[in-house]
């Protein structure tokens, strides 16, 4: 009899130390909160802001960066007609001060200030896309050359560079292998895109002003 509360004792001595051990493991392993990022409400400048870079590759007397979109704090957007033309008239609108604020709030979900979410993707004298971002602890740029690569339908741009499709693969299966890191680029990248896209108003009225231009020295403070 005392062998068996013995054993009983022993059983759920173990129980609970097993039920200590796991928690604390849950708890270590737990994933990071969401990083707040806000835009910087100070800045006068925009604080998201589109560019492409030509790059040396294109046949084009024209390589200088240019502005594609960007947006200000009150509202304010610009953005080329033509996307792919440096000499394309800029339209102008106004979505509101609440457009950015979402636009924000849809990137802290995607964690945009952890450093190692922070790609710059390109290649030697090729063409390539920067979004400059301008939160209200830090600036932030993210650069990319995945947007020219990937209209090709051969052609997928990874964690490791930009490939060309096996035969019998397809693009879907190289984007399942991206590290996790990339993948939350791309995240990040998308959201922009997708949001700053539906900012576009057909109606928008000639933009008039000089066009902000790339900040320099910007990459450095991008991690």
């Amino acid at each position: 009899m005392h062998k068996f509360r013995f054993s009983i004792s022993l059983l759920l001595g173990a129980t609970l130390l097993i039920s200590i051990a796991l928690a604390v493991f849950i708890w270590v392993n737990r994933p990071d909160p969401p990083i707040p990022v806000v835009a910087d409400k100070s800045s006068e400048g925009p604080v998201i802001a589109i560019f492409r870079h030509a790059g040396f590759v294109v046949e084009s007397e024209y390589h200088d960066p240019y502005v594609e979109f960007a947006i200000w704090n009150n509202g304010t957007v610009i953005w080329r007609e033509i996307p792919s033309r440096h000499d394309s008239k800029l339209l102008t609108a106004n979505v509101g001060p609440t457009a950015v604020d979402k636009l924000f709030v849809k990137l802290s979900n995607s964690r945009l200030l952890d450093p190692d979410l922070r790609w710059q993707q390109l290649g030697p004298d090729s063409g390539y896309t920067s979004i400059e971002i301008a939160t209200s602890e830090q600036k932030i740029e993210l650069a990319s050359w995945h947007e020219g690569f990937e209209q090709s339908p051969t052609l997928i741009c990874t964690d490791y560079g930009a490939v060309a499709i096996e035969p019998g693969r397809t693009k879907q299966d190289y984007i399942d292998e991206w590290a996790n890191p990339y993948r939350l680029f791309r995240a990040n990248w998308a959201i922009i895109r997708d949001q700053t896209q539906k900012m576009i108003e057909s109606n928008g009225t000639p933009f008039i002003g000089d066009p902000p231009e790339r900040t320099r020295g910007l990459r450095q403070d991008a991690g």
